[in-house]
């Protein structure tokens, strides 16, 4: 359908396109095009082509944390946004592997860091209150408080030995 749009004064062409999602449902995509000698079907295939960008971008920014860098040098924003893509590629080598979005890989990464982390924190607090214990004075009527930096809150005793 060829038409204007309020605020564009040149003729544009409007493709509708119904398509079913993964639920059944079904659901509209209206695409405004200002080349008017192109097809509605060229028009959907640009768009899908399009899409794909987006949705790099779109993961490359919030997946990659590039808007996030805290770099101030011209150096150190190279290397954080050259990192940023290495990320980003292989989450796209695991999107196809695994059949998942960038953001559904991202949340079990991140689930299985924690885990692991908790692991890891579970592990040092073994060797903590074993190791820490042998360093008490048992002359000493405080009780066994220990800070994280390995010293008591009574003295400053050696944690590891």
């Amino acid at each position: 359908m060829r038409g204007y749009v309020r605020g564009y004064d040149k003729e544009v062409i409007l493709t509708c396109r119904v398509f079913t999602n993964r639920d059944g449902s079904t659901g509209r995509l209206y695409v405004v095009c200002s080349d008017t000698s192109l097809s509605g079907d060229h028009i959907a295939t640009i768009y899908q082509k399009r899409w794909k960008v987006e949705e790099y971008h779109k993961s490359f920014k919030s997946n990659a944390a590039l808007a996030k860098s805290p770099t101030k040098r011209a150096t150190t924003q190279i290397s954080h946004l050259v990192m940023s893509m290495i990320a980003v590629f292989k989450l796209e080598c695991l999107k196809i592997k695994r059949h998942m979005n960038h953001f559904a890989l991202r949340a079990k990464i991140l689930i299985k860091a924690k885990f692991s982390a908790m692991a890891e924190l579970e592990k040092l607090q073994d060797v903590f209150w074993v190791q820490g214990i042998k360093d008490v004075n048992p002359k000493s009527s405080l009780g066994v408080c220990f800070c994280l930096d390995g010293a008591f809150f009574g003295g400053p005793w050696p944690l590891f030995v």
